[in-house]
């Protein structure tokens, strides 16, 4: 059975509502999703957990959302595609599609790019000295320890 309120998709793909989005304005996502949308504060609360008066303070400005999990109930109830979920700051629900792909440009990890290992020589009781290894062949060989 259809749910009897539905955000449009093309509403979350405009530049006004990515731009609430970014800025996690519930009050003009609200209003975007009455204007374009055509639902009610009625129904906009109802998807959302909200009732209309408290759905009508967050419109006005009077109140604002600033709690994560306020807002992850928001994104589900409005049923936020991934897209709109990202820009209102959230996890997408889908985490191998948004997943970002690797390039395989991308140079490969070389040991001339290592960092230098550390190690630690014993003389004595109370005397360590720290000599750099490092692992490319084209560098110097490290200096041998000076006697004391």
């Amino acid at each position: 059975m259809a749910e009897p309120y539905e955000v449009p998709t093309s509403l979350w793909h405009r530049p006004d509502m990515l731009a609430a989005l970014k800025t996690r304005d519930i009050g003009a996502v609200f209003r975007l999703v009455r204007q374009y949308g055509g639902l009610s504060q009625t129904a906009i609360g109802s998807l959302t957990g909200y009732s209309q008066g408290k759905v009508s303070a967050i419109m006005s400005g009077s109140q604002q959302v600033t709690a994560l999990e306020v807002f992850e109930r928001i994104a589900d109830g409005l049923h936020m595609p991934d897209q709109a979920r990202m820009a209102l700051g959230l996890a997408p629900r889908d985490l191998a599609a948004a997943a970002i792909p690797r390039q395989d440009a991308r140079p490969a990890f070389t040991s001339a790019l290592a960092p230098p290992t550390v190690d630690l020589v014993r003389h004595g009781e109370d005397e360590t000295e720290v000599r750099r290894r490092d692992s490319s062949a084209s560098r110097a060989p490290p200096r041998p320890a000076r006697a004391r």
